[in-house]
């Protein structure tokens, strides 16, 4: 009894050859597919502590999930609103995961009010993730809609640029000589004649 994949006469490697290469398409699409799911539990898993760390005020788990470059900003904004900022609910809008690159885009609703006032806001932030030796990063936030969210107020780019320029401007300046010209009612060193 012949194979029911085996078919007699001058097509028949064709046919095996065509089954071989879908099988090989499917197992490669099943892997690719086990990779998106696999970034994406991982990247849930992290987000979700970065968020419950902004929500909750746990300063050392939410640095954990933030690049070296935003991280010290964060830490130091952070302590100064800490009391003054309330978060009661973050919801995930939106989340786009580009495998290739190992990097994500996620948008986030905060909804929040400051202690000494009782209005209610809602922000919408774009929070830029990016996976570094299997551990995902926050690189990048910004703002998208509604009232800026105090605590990532320092972490945009704008925030960034402003800060280096003022640690440009804040540098010490070698002090300057200042001449100073001769006055009538001091008295002058020996030796100079007035004019």
């Amino acid at each position: 009894m012949k194979n029911c994949l085996q078919k007699s006469g001058p097509s028949a490697g064709g046919l095996g050859r065509r089954i071989a290469l879908v099988a090989t398409l499917a197992l490669v699409s099943v892997g690719c597919a086990a990779s998106a799911d696999s970034l994406g539990k991982t990247l849930a898993f992290a987000s979700f502590e970065f968020n419950d760390g902004v929500r909750w005020r746990k300063y050392q788990q939410v640095s954990k999930r933030l690049s070296p470059v935003i991280r010290d900003a964060y830490l130091d904004h952070a302590e100064r609103a800490d009391e003054k900022i309330n978060v009661s609910e973050i919801n995930l809008l939106r989340t786009k995961i580009d495998v290739k690159r190992k990097a994500a885009v996620l948008r986030f609703r905060y909804i929040w009010h400051r202690t000494n006032r009782g209005l209610v806001r809602k922000t919408v932030v774009v929070e830029h993730w990016k996976q570094i030796k299997d551990v995902w990063f926050v690189i990048k936030i910004l703002h998208a809609s509604g009232k800026e969210f105090p605590l990532f107020a320092e972490l945009t780019p704008e925030a960034q640029k402003k800060k280096k320029k003022k640690k440009k401007k804040t540098r010490p300046q070698p002090p300057r000589k200042v001449r100073r010209a001769a006055s009538p009612l001091r008295p002058q060193p020996s030796g100079s004649t007035r004019r």
